[in-house]
Order: structure tokens, then sequence, then C-alpha cells
């Protein structure tokens, strides 16, 4: 007798039923949390804040991943580019700058799936401090699930129910709720202790220096990198460079030879630079990198791609094809011909 899934799959194949989305189980989704504080923040906006003269305010949160530790929460008359990224800069300045920031795909916070190419102000901070923003994947609310799960919280406990004379008032309110959250109201996620005795262990300077110009709000389309630019020294699943190798990805005034043995990371170096240069500003059609066989060649390529695809967004491939990559003597052909 045919299993229950194949008979499933033969009504859908015929017609005779529409399949609906199956509902994730509890077992599907995988708890994951970082290993110290000031390592990830993520951060929302959340709406609800209702004022007496009948308008609504939006709180442009964050929480450190480790802790728990609420580092932003600012009520904003409209969650717009400018004052989302005040509530940024101060977070920062007043707890010190994080290794990486993990928002949804908004177009306040980011511009990867918007029609342009240039940075918004919020990437742009992130890009001048050194931090890796990540990003969700569409449709996937619960990566950002313990900033979800504090929303939860802030509107049970503080904002149903209540109506603020003023938008000072309901900032007023909520630090001396957020005060309460953070040092003496016990979390069930991190053992019943408060987030300050967890977020307490970071090494954070007292006075961090914070990166911020904040004199242009959106990006000029004809100029700037590419894409998002990430630290080169910070993107996610791509090695490290350092010595020698680094600082052939960072040099600029003049062409560049690197000659290395075999399985010596000339590919990674190479590939790694140009990524660099794209970030930097220079113009695919500005860039020649080759390589002997058209297997390296095709290797190079494809780690190219890699490589440009994790530090200017996927969309930058599009526009990678004035860039040569190939083999010494197509280049050379190129170029007499």
């Amino acid at each position: 007798m045919p299993g229950r899934s194949s008979i499933h799959r033969c009504l859908v194949r015929h017609g005779l039923i529409t399949p609906g989305r199956r509902r994730r189980k509890r077992s599907d989704y995988v708890r994951w949390e970082r290993d110290r504080p000031m390592e990830l923040w993520q951060m929302d906006i959340v709406g609800g804040v209702h004022l007496v003269d009948g308008s609504k305010a939006s709180i442009g949160s964050g929480l450190d991943d480790y802790s728990r530790f609420v580092v932003s929460a600012a009520v904003v008359a409209r969650a717009t580019a400018r004052p989302v990224c005040d509530a940024l800069a101060r977070a920062m300045r007043a707890h010190g700058v994080p290794e990486q920031i993990l928002t949804d795909n908004g177009k306040v916070i980011t511009n990867r799936f918007g029609p342009g190419t240039g940075e918004v102000l919020f990437d742009r901070i992130c890009r001048e401090n050194g931090i890796d923003h990540i990003l969700t994947k569409p449709r996937s609310p619960t990566t950002t699930g313990k900033v979800e799960r504090w929303h939860k919280t802030l509107r049970r406990e503080f904002l149903n129910g209540k109506i603020f004379d003023s938008i000072a008032d309901a900032q007023a309110q909520l630090d001396a709720w957020v005060e309460h959250y953070n040092h003496r109201r016990p979390h069930q996620g991190i053992g019943m202790v408060a987030p300050a005795r967890r977020f307490a262990l970071t090494d954070t300077p007292i006075e961090p220096e914070v990166v911020v110009d904040t004199s242009i709000d959106e990006p000029d389309p004809e100029a700037g990198p590419v894409g998002r630019a990430v630290s080169s020294r910070r993107m996610p699943g791509v090695p490290v460079l350092e010595g020698e190798a680094l600082r052939a990805v960072e040099h600029r005034g003049s062409h560049m030879q690197i000659i290395a043995a075999a399985s010596a990371g000339k590919t990674e170096v190479v590939s790694q630079r140009v990524a660099d240069l794209l970030a930097g500003g220079v113009p695919p059609e500005g860039i020649v990198a080759f390589t002997f066989t058209e297997r390296a060649a095709a290797e190079l390529k494809a780690r190219i791609e890699a490589r440009v695809s994790a530090r200017l967004w996927r969309k930058a491939l599009d526009r990678l094809n004035g860039l040569f990559v190939g083999t010494i003597h197509a280049a050379f052909s190129a170029t007499t011909n």
C-alpha cells in the first residue's frame, strides 16, 4: 500500500487538492547564541507607541545576542533613516561598537533589495566602524528571534493599554522600564539572571571611538562602491589574510604581480584584492586578473565572484561584465587586438 506522502503527491500532481504550506514544527527551529557580549547585536523597529494626540510613534530597538541586554530603545516619531541611525550611534557611544549587527531587510536599514547599488546611511555607519551588517533571509523572522521576543515582552509589559503625553514622555517611561529590564528583571533564557550580569563580561572600552557622519542621508548613485562594502577582515566564511598576503590585498598605486608556489594561496589573495578594489570604487573595466591555465582561470573567476558576492552583495555580480578574468595569453590577445 502506498505511503501517505506518495498519495499526497499524486493528488497534488493531478490537481485534485491544493497543497498548503507545511506548518513548521517546533523541532524545525534551531536555537543559537553567540559566545560573548558585543559579538552580535540584533536590531529592529517596532510600532505601537500611542500618543494622546492620536498619532503613533515607533521604537528603534536593539539587544546584545549573548546577554539579552537592551542596547537601544529609542522612541521616534517616524522610523526613517536619520532617527534610526541616530539611535544606533547613541547605542554605540554608550556601550561600544559590536563586531556584527543582525537586521531584517527593511529599506531604512539596507538597500540590498532596492533598485540602486549605493549604501544607505545605516550600512555606511556599519562599514565605517568595521561592523559586519548581517541580513536575514526574506520571510524568515525567526532569525532575529531574540529581538522579536523582546518586542513581545515590551508590548505585554509596557506598551499595551498605555497612551503617552508626548514622545518625550514615552521615552522617559521607556528608559525607566528598560533600566529595570536590564538590571533587575531575571531572564529565563540566560539562567534567570538579569541581562546586565552577562553584559558586564564585555571588555569594551568605556569611551569607544565611534565614527558617525550623518551629513548625507542618501547615497550618490554616480559615486562610491558598487554595493555594500563589508570589512575585508570580517567576512563570514572568508579566510582572514595577514602579513604579506594582506598587504598584497590592500596595495594601491601600482600594478601587482604575485608569484608563489602551488597551493600557496594566490587565488585567494587575488580574489580578495579584486573585491577590495571594487569596494573602493575602482570600476570593473579597470581591473585585469589573469593566470596561466584555463582551469586555473576558471577557478579564479569562481573565487572572485564568491568574494565579491560576500563583500558587495550578489547583485554586484551583474556589474562584473567589464572585469577581465582569464589566462595570460587571452589577456595579451585582448590588448593587442
